[in-house]
Order: C-alpha cells, then sequence, then structure tokens
C-alpha cells in the first residue's frame, strides 16, 4: 500500500483515493490514525455521492467519532449507502434498528441476505435474524 500515492490521488480529487485514504485514517491501517482527517476526506467523498465514504461517515456520526454524535445523520448517510448496495450500511442499520424494531430490521437483514455476498461473516447474522423472524 502507498500511502503517499494515495494521498497525492486524494489531493487532485480522485474521490476513491479520498474514500480509502479515509478509512485507513479513521481505522489506523498502514498510517497513524487521523480521525479529524478522516472525517474530511469521508465528508467531501460523500457529498460527491460515494457510497462507500456515506457508510463510514454515517458509523462516524452514529458513534460521535470524530464529530458530534447525530444518530439522524448517521442513519440517513447508512441509508444513502444502503440504496447503493452497501453490504455493510445494510448490516448497521439493521443492527441499529435489532431492539428497537425488530421488523425494520429484519428488512435491512433481509436486503443484506439477498445480495448474496458469500465471504462476508455478517451474512450468517444476517441469515439467522431473518429466520427467526419468519
Amino acid at each position: 500500500m502507498d500511502i503517499r500515492a494515495l494521498r497525492e490521488k486524494a489531493e487532485r480529487g480522485d474521490l476513491i483515493a479520498a474514500t480509502v485514504l479515509g478509512i485507513y485514517l479513521l481505522e489506523g491501517t498502514g498510517v497513524e490514525k487521523d480521525v479529524a482527517s478522516a472525517f474530511d476526506l469521508l465528508s467531501k467523498a460523500a457529498a460527491e455521492g460515494v457510497s462507500r465514504a456515506r457508510l463510514h461517515l454515517g458509523r462516524m456520526y452514529l458513534r460521535g467519532i470524530g464529530c458530534e454524535q447525530d444518530t439522524q445523520r448517521g442513519l440517513k448517510l447508512c441509508e444513502r449507502a444502503a440504496e447503493a448496495g452497501e453490504f455493510q450500511a445494510l448490516i448497521e442499520l439493521a443492527r441499529h434498528w435489532k431492539e428497537p424494531d425488530p421488523k425494520k430490521a429484519a428488512k435491512f437483514y433481509q436486503r443484506a441476505v439477498d445480495l448474496d455476498i458469500q465471504s462476508c461473516p455478517e451474512m450468517k447474522e444476517a441469515r439467522e435474524f431473518v429466520k427467526r423472524q419468519a
């Protein structure tokens, strides 16, 4: 992973590079963790419609990481990412709604199951929840 090249691409306006770099900075993967920079990069990419950036920015708002916690904003970002087919956004939304509204959670889990991503560990969680709700 060439972080310098990724930074250069992000600085030139490459939204995918900005998203990947933002995630790396958020998680501290291959770079020193920098939540503020991650928030800035993911915010810009999310505003331009990058679904993976919306997912991670949504998680940041939901948990109050690098920003003030804003559940509604976080959910909206995750919903937009889910609309674009982001599996992890569907899982995030299902987990959020599990306790207050299991039927709503089941709908998100069902959409995740419908994507049929075999190599994803969350698929078992989704299938089991949907099965219990049936």
